[in-house]
């Protein structure tokens, strides 16, 4: 039996991460998941491909999300050897949700490496299905580990049209793109408390893992999460490791929590010196003082 630590007592958390990670209909805005609309319905499946180069310690992983007539198409590749440095430069992109609905605000997170001595301006260039950019900005890189988050808003011009979004960040002679599906139309359920939850993408073993909660309504106003129901790591093995919130017991979790401000929490955690490689998920789920109950995932990948 696989060991396990701080495993919830009620395993609902791996029904859930896993409903979303399958991309099964959804009915909240979390990341990673979808808003379902009941007419007309839809549907999302995922296929990835890994190809492994033993020779050069390369790793190719091409993932296909296709969301009814949309493919989304998302390829990272990681390369290891045995000199001092281990990692080829990369860039890496990707938003946080499938699907956007007007007046939401799309989140993207991505990473560089190595990481710059200082912080550095990434360029940022939304495009929509037509190709015509509708936004340009920047975003900066942490100073330590290369991460950035860009937070891009959506029906802000008449270009914000229906269909699939790209989104090109370059630095230093590197660049990454991420895509995502809009809706010219508002959310079929209307109000909902949304949760995301951000990651650096690639963490390296024995590292400390931040993770960034942002908890608001589709119009941008921040909401409290006043009860957590859930805050856990699945690991690669399949174990769950439940991470710290206010009134966890400290013998039962692990990391540290902190509030920003209303609606943005910190979480840091360490990592074991021996992770194993893969895709670690983490998922967070909780209720507002007016029992708006929320729910998100991310991810984060050690190479």
């Amino acid at each position: 039996m696989k060991s396990r630590k701080g495993v919830s007592s009620g395993v609902t958390v791996l029904g859930a991460l896993l409903g979303i990670i399958v991309g099964a209909v959804a009915v909240g805005v979390s990341s990673g998941g979808l808003i379902g609309n009941k007419s007309p319905p839809m549907t999302t499946t995922e296929t990835r491909t890994v190809v492994a180069r033993p020779a050069g310690r390369e790793t190719t992983t091409v993932t296909e999300k296709t969301f009814n007539i949309w493919t989304l198409t998302l390829t990272s590749t990681a390369t290891r050897n045995d000199s001092q440095s281990s990692r080829s430069p990369s860039m890496n992109l990707e938003a946080t949700q499938l699907l956007y609905f007007q007046g939401q605000t799309v989140t993207l997170v991505g990473s560089v490496y190595p990481p710059p001595p200082s912080s550095t301006g990434i360029a940022l260039t939304t495009r929509n299905p037509l190709g015509v950019v509708v936004q340009v900005g920047q975003a900066e890189t942490g100073i330590t580990n290369g991460t950035f988050f860009y937070l891009l808003s959506t029906a802000t011009s008449a270009g914000w049209t229906s269909g699939r979004y790209s989104v090109n960040a370059t630095v230093g002679g590197q660049s990454a793109t991420a895509t995502f599906i809009y809706t010219a139309s508002p959310s079929p359920r209307g109000p909902l408390l949304g949760l995301q939850v951000l990651a650096p993408p690639v963490v390296s073993a024995g590292q400390q893992v931040s993770i960034a909660i942002l908890t608001s309504f589709p119009n941008g106003t921040l909401d409290d999460v006043t009860l957590w129901s859930a805050f856990a790591v699945l690991f690669p093995d399949g174990t769950f490791h439940n991470l710290c919130v206010p009134g966890a017991a400290p013998s039962t979790c692990t990391g540290t929590f902190g509030r920003i401000h209303a609606g943005f929490y910190q979480l840091v955690f360490a990592l074991p010196g021996t992770a194993q490689r893969g895709t670690y998920y983490v998922e967070a789920a909780g209720s507002d003082s007016s029992g708006n109950s929320t729910r998100g995932a991310g991810q984060f990948s050690v190479p």
